[in-house]
């Protein structure tokens, strides 16, 4: 009984954050959205202005923050808690054993950025995001790497699809050719 309420107050606690966040992150895009209407247009321009892309951030953050908030309020009086809540894969990246885990898993983020920074240019948007994402994707999450790589090349091909094709965003291309 003892557990069920501290894993009830425990969600309680968070969900009050949660709802506290949503206001923040709505409130934040309100002002990303305002800053974003001051930006003067381009004279000769053909599709989105500069102050598109913060507008369109602007609204998003608005949006899912007010969303978060709204969704946290309306199931906070439903809440009902028989076991305490598993943690996620992402808090579990980071709840090694011992420090020395913790420092090696941070470490080898930030080594990854490095190189994925410096392949960038080489490589193209598309195919180094592909294999970063899939090397994240198996080594701190152990998924399966046919798995791994499907995904992150899902994820590359809509961003390549978002900036490039729809927002005209000169990306990174293999070896300067043109391709992906």
């Amino acid at each position: 009984m003892v557990r069920r309420s501290l894993a009830l107050n425990g969600k309680r606690l968070k969900m009050k954050a949660d709802i506290i966040s949503g206001i923040v992150f709505f409130l934040m895009g309100c002002y990303i959205f305002f800053k974003g209407t001051l930006i003067p247009e381009a004279e000769l321009q053909r599709g989105p202005g500069p102050g598109f892309f913060p507008m369109f951030i602007g609204i998003l953050l608005g949006v899912l923050g007010l969303l978060l908030a709204v969704l946290c309020y309306t199931t906070r009086s439903k809440l009902l808690v028989t076991q305490p809540a598993k943690e996620s894969e992402v808090s579990e990246l980071f709840s090694g054993t011992n420090q020395e885990s913790k420092i090696k898993n941070v470490v080898m983020i930030i080594f990854s950025l490095v190189v994925y920074i410096l392949v960038l240019p080489y490589l193209g948007f598309t195919l180094t995001s592909t294999l970063f994402g899939g090397f994240y994707l198996f080594v701190f999450f152990q998924k399966n790497i046919i798995r791994s790589l499907f995904t992150s090349l899902l994820i590359a091909v809509t961003g390549y699809v978002l900036f490039k094709i729809a927002l005209s965003v000169s990306l990174p291309t293999f070896l300067n050719k043109g391709w992906f």
